[in-house]
């Protein structure tokens, strides 16, 4: 058993060292990793049978040797030999026990294998082209040389299946693995081998008529291929090119989004229609095609627009805005000394404190300014005419400041610290208090808007 672990040890070292050395990158594209007809190859392996409960004998490591030979790139057959050394028991019954001995074994069988090609395993050439799988059935034998066993041999029906992967052009790593089936008393086992697959082609190599040469092998000779490096098993029309059915400049062996109706758009390289913000739709589709990574869009391809300021989420800065107050492009408030706001003059009827309906509206705006500019103040200067005595009209000039500032208070919810009143009577006159025109336009309040720090 020593040697055969050995031999195994030393078979696993070389099988490494072969598959580290493989192809660089840019040769592979020089092979067509598949066995063709007159093909012949050895196979050298290692790997374990593995024995059903039921029996007497230990599941132990296997060394081999297949010889394989391939009728066309789809079907070989395959001889193989191998050895091992398994644990094997008799019951003696003056013993009461079962003792195990170990015993050389020898393992025969002889499979039909079907071989994939890759774009027959998996279509539009996803699947690599040195991954080539494979099925297998076959007969085989197996003797187990103990001299105290009743049946020393175990015909065998198998089945199961492998892949190769192609090193070099002639080199291949294959794993595989069969369920073994015992024809005489139906046991099931495993036989799990792997190693490396040397092979050589004695196919007469054909006189080239360099007139009919065809490097890419699509059926189209150099002289008519209008498209020389189409890949392998692609189908191609009469010029060998592969055909673009939905002439969208991608072709079909490429092409994702393959029969979508893509040609009036334009198409990224996998055929598919161009979504260049990635938000899920698609350019042509996509009102917002400039949407930034994170944010979800509806089907238009445009985020939300949380604040109703006019600026999407993607693109604003201040999320929170008013909707009803002037931003700037980035969706803030635009700085207050930019508002160019002009000074609200209310003019009051004679002897009153009333303010005007007229002015509501114009005091509201005035309002959200204070409101949401939080270093702003509002400055409430108040005068009246000449009519009555100078001590009244001062009261007055007070009473009309202080409703204003009251009406800001109390109708819009204002900081009373931002409303500094100031009464002036009947000082400052603007027009002539000799006429009933200058009069009114005497009795005033002045609401006058600053950028301060309180």
């Amino acid at each position: 058993m020593r040697k055969l672990t050995i031999c195994a040890l030393i078979t696993s070292i070389f099988t490494f060292s072969v598959i580290t050395k493989a192809l660089p990158e840019n040769d592979k594209e020089k092979y067509s990793f598949v066995r063709t007809e007159k093909t012949l190859a050895i196979y050298p392996f290692i790997g374990s049978y593995l024995f059903e409960g039921n029996q007497e004998i230990d599941s132990n490591a296997i060394i081999g040797l297949g010889g394989e030979y391939w009728f066309n790139k789809h079907w070989s057959n395959l001889l193989s030999f191998a050895y091992g050394e398994f644990d094997s028991g008799k019951y003696y019954p003056f013993l009461s026990t079962s003792v195990k001995d170990s015993s050389d074994s020898y393992l025969l069988h002889y499979d039909i294998l079907y071989h994939f090609t890759p774009n027959e395993f998996m279509p539009n050439n996803s699947w690599p082209d040195q991954l080539i799988p494979y099925v297998s059935l076959g007969l085989g034998l197996l003797v187990i040389d103990h001299d105290f066993m009743i049946d020393n041999d175990y015909p065998l029906v198998n089945y199961g299946s492998g892949f190769d992967w192609f090193i070099t052009k002639n080199i291949s790593f294959r794993a595989d693995l069969r369920h073994m089936i015992s024809i005489d008393d139906c046991n099931n086992n495993l036989n799990l081998t792997c190693g490396l697959v040397y092979s050589w082609d004695f196919k007469k190599p054909k006189k080239i008529d360099k007139g009919k040469l065809d490097d890419d092998n699509d059926g189209v000779i150099n002289e008519l291929d209008q498209c020389r490096s189409t890949p392998l098993n692609v189908k191609v029309d009469k010029c060998g090119c592969a055909p673009d059915n939905d002439c969208d400049g991608i072709k079909d062996y490429q092409d994702k989004c393959l029969g979508y109706p893509t040609s009036q758009h334009i198409v990224d390289k996998t055929g598919c229609p161009k979504d260049s913000d990635s938000d899920g739709v698609a350019d042509f589709e996509d009102n917002c095609p400039f949407t930034a990574s994170g944010f979800s869009v509806d089907k238009m391809g445009c985020p939300a627009d949380t604040d109703q300021d006019g600026i999407l989420d993607d693109k604003d800065i201040c999320s929170n805005t008013p909707n009803d107050m002037k931003i700037d492009k980035h969706g803030c408030l635009v700085k207050f000394n930019k508002l160019k706001i002009d000074p609200l003059s209310i003019n009051f009827s004679l002897d009153s404190s009333e303010i005007p309906l007229k002015y509501y509206g114009q005091m509201e705006e005035i309002s959200k300014i204070l409101k949401y500019y939080p270093q702003t103040e509002a400055r409430i200067d108040a005068y009246t005419d000449d009519i009555g005595p100078s001590d009244y009209n001062l009261k007055l000039s007070e009473q009309r400041a202080q409703k204003v500032k009251s009406f800001f208070i109390d109708t819009f919810g204002l900081n009373p610290v931002k409303l500094k009143v100031i009464p002036h009577g009947e000082s400052d006159p603007i027009a002539d208090n000799s006429t009933e025109e200058g009069r009114q336009k005497n009795r005033r309040v002045i609401i006058t808007l600053a950028n301060v720090s309180f």
